[in-house]
């Protein structure tokens, strides 16, 4: 999902209610949203391989030897926190 899809999705719903977290797609437990991580100019990235998802930031270009191009590859995104 990406920003615009999941603003849209918020604009409607009604009213201003409470965001909850699923900590599965089964839905074994929730959690309340209480932060969001967004990045700086774009330098959160992430990476899947399988159904394995790996984060990475700018500072990974520069300290594990990851490549620019590397990084551009890679798909910009949002953290949400519980």
């Amino acid at each position: 999902m990406t920003r615009n899809q999941l603003i849209k999705k918020l604009q409607e719903s009604p009213g201003n209610p409470e965001i909850l977290i699923a900590s599965d797609s089964e839905g074994n437990s929730f959690n309340t949203f209480d932060d969001i991580y967004t990045g700086e100019n774009n330098d959160l990235r992430y990476i899947r391989d399988g159904y394995e998802i790996q984060l990475i930031g700018r500072e990974d270009v520069e300290d594990d030897g990851m490549t620019e191009r590397e990084f551009s590859k890679a798909k910009p995104c949002v953290v949400f926190f519980p």
